[in-house]
């Protein structure tokens, strides 16, 4: 019997990114935190390597929602799943005019 590793994977990271699509485009940074587990490893979209917890990421989130990402939309697409730690995924950030 085989098991199709990449569809066991693909749910559940779908379902993760699916959460932090909802938590983004409801600017709500807390939610967004709640997805991250108490020892994170986050690097934003400038590149900067983040290592503390989801109170860590729910307010830096808060506070971009809150300024330079005010109004944005996020829509998230999971190409492949491989391990839970390694999921790879394209976000595609929407930024309105003020």
């Amino acid at each position: 019997m085989s098991i199709d590793i990449a569809n066991d994977l693909s749910s559940p990271a779908e379902q993760f990114f699916a959460r932090l699509e909802e938590a983004w485009n409801a600017a709500d940074g807390k939610r967004f935190g709640a997805e991250f587990s108490e020892v994170t490893d986050f690097v934003n979209i400038r590149g900067e390597h983040l290592h503390g917890d989801a109170a860590l990421i729910a307010a830096g989130h808060q506070g971009i929602f809150d300024t330079i990402y005010r109004g944005s939309t996020n829509s998230i697409h999971l190409d492949r799943a491989r391990e839970a730690s390694r999921a790879r995924s394209r976000w595609m950030l929407f930024v309105l005019p003020r």
